[in-house]
């Protein structure tokens, strides 16, 4: 997911962790726009994931939890 730094995408995410909520995201092209968003929630220290890896060890740290619908 590509977020701008100012986009629905970053009011979203902003609401969340102004609710407690973890929000994660994945690394982008510094010199993309487009993902000026994402580097800068981890350059504020929110949790990155780079494979499902990284995605198991936050569910397992109980940092996320899944939702399934």
């Amino acid at each position: 997911i590509q977020a701008k730094e100012k986009s629905g995408t970053m009011m979203s995410a902003r609401a969340a962790m102004d609710m407690g909520k973890t929000v994660i995201t994945l690394p982008g092209n510094p010199l993309d726009r487009s993902f000026e968003g994402n580097n800068q929630l981890l350059y504020e220290g929110c949790p990155m994931v780079r494979n499902q890896k990284d995605l198991a060890q936050l569910i397992e740290q109980e940092l996320l939890v899944p939702v399934f619908s």
